[in-house]
């Protein structure tokens, strides 16, 4: 008698990837939110009277649609919609889109020059592998010459997802002096447990996400040297475990918002640096003034004043 082995036909795997894609459209299309700034790739979805995720999801001309098509088809986690480590691996994946990264290993990426094109590859910092997030990270080429010299720790000669805790849920992301080009998603705000974010020495352009207010176990922030623009928000209430902020040598304007200033009169912030130098920030608080260039000075006002 002839034995027949089971098999997957190609019909059969095409529709367990429709399963999978309407499992993850699921879980993921709450979180995400369209950039505050008007880009091109996204002009459509930003000019529609009504936005619907979902087609963002698909669309892999958009940051958006190249993180959401990873975590899909070459993601070797093949998470499904209720993992717990769902939206962390999907933002972090989103962060690397948003800021002009190319994935090496996707046949059908680009394959310019990241010295001429500006961003990052998955071989920079190893995101997109198949590991764990919170091993995305890498030795930073920056600082082999400083941290021979450097007393800090390990963690600070890496550059990627550089700590979690033990839940494995990301609390340090350091990507500074990586050529980034691109913007800070709003989707951010769901990295909950971050304590520290370090972007410095950069080409990120456009707003601030008011997300950032959402990161209530931040203790560090540094976005010094890019090319931030606009208006701070107003959103750093709740970030009462703040110490440090770095806003300088951006272009943003306007006056430093209020919930900055109470948290150095009335939490532990000691350091906030901006571009108060004269212009283009009203700055009564900040600890160091900057002039979008080169020089900073400490206010006097705040000399001997940290909490």
């Amino acid at each position: 008698a002839q034995t027949y082995y089971p098999f997957k036909s190609k019909s059969d795997s095409n529709i367990d990837t429709e399963l999978r894609s309407d499992d993850l459209i699921t879980a993921l299309a709450p979180i995400v939110a369209l950039p505050a700034q008007p880009r091109s790739e996204y002009k459509m979805y930003q000019e529609a009277a009504n936005f619907v995720p979902e087609d963002l999801l698909y669309d892999t001309n958009t940051p958006h649609g190249k993180a959401f098509d990873f975590i899909l088809k070459r993601d070797k986690r093949k998470l499904s919609g209720d993992d717990k480590n769902l939206i962390q691996r999907f933002v972090l994946t989103l962060i690397f889109y948003a800021m002009g990264g190319t994935d090496e290993n996707d046949p059908k990426e680009y394959h310019k020059s990241s010295s001429t094109r500006g961003g990052w590859d998955s071989d920079s910092v190893h995101f997109l592998t198949g590991l764990h997030e919170c091993h995305w990270v890498k030795k930073s080429l920056e600082d082999h010459f400083w941290g021979i010299l450097s007393i800090e720790s390990e963690s600070d000669q890496r550059v990627g997802v550089t700590k979690c805790n033990e839940d494995m849920e990301v609390t340090e992301l350091r990507l500074s002096d990586l050529n980034l080009v691109g913007f800070l998603p709003e989707e951010i705000k769901w990295l909950n447990t971050l304590e520290s974010l370090d972007m410095q020495n950069n080409h990120l352009a456009g707003p601030v996400p008011s997300g950032l207010g959402d990161l209530d176990e931040l203790r560090y922030l540094s976005l010094d040297g890019n090319n931030f623009s606009g208006v701070l928000p107003d959103v750093f209430t709740a970030l009462t475990y703040l110490e440090r902020v770095y806003l300088n040598f951006n272009e943003f304007n306007g006056v430093m918002p209020s919930s900055l200033c109470f948290l150095r009169e009335e939490g532990v912030l000691e350091d906030l640096w901006s571009d108060c130098g004269g212009y283009p920030i009203t700055c009564t608080c900040c600890t160091v003034c900057c002039d979008m260039v080169a020089e900073c000075d400490e206010m006097a006002s705040q000399m001997g004043n940290n909490n």
